[in-house]
């Protein structure tokens, strides 16, 4: 069952703009459905979606280096406008670091 939260409407405003919006939460709060359910609602629009989850070791391996993550973006989208969801991102040591230097 999905609960509507105020904070979707929100971040649904914020995806057009260029800044990260993030999703803090204790475990099992809805922060993966949430984030689902808008990449979904993306993708019904035509939206070009991505989608990684630092708990899964093949999609952290696009993130050894800001060159690998961006070339992975660009192989799998080409110049296509993508929205990125990222699960998980505290597996990524420095991840603050590692998008401030990637944008």
């Amino acid at each position: 069952m999905f609960i509507q939260r105020k904070i979707r409407a929100d971040l649904e405003k914020h995806l057009e703009e260029k800044e990260i919006s993030l999703i803090l939460g204790p475990r099992q709060s809805g922060k993966t459905t949430l984030i689902l359910k808008i990449k979904e609602e993306l993708e019904k629009k035509g939206e070009k979606t991505a989608y990684f989850n630092l708990d899964r070791l093949e999609d952290l391996e696009n993130f050894k280096t800001q060159k690998t993550l961006l070339e992975k973006i660009k192989f799998d989208f080409g110049e296509s406008k993508v929205y990125v969801f990222i699960d998980e991102i505290q597996r990524l040591p420095n991840a603050g670091l590692f998008f401030e230097r990637a944008l």
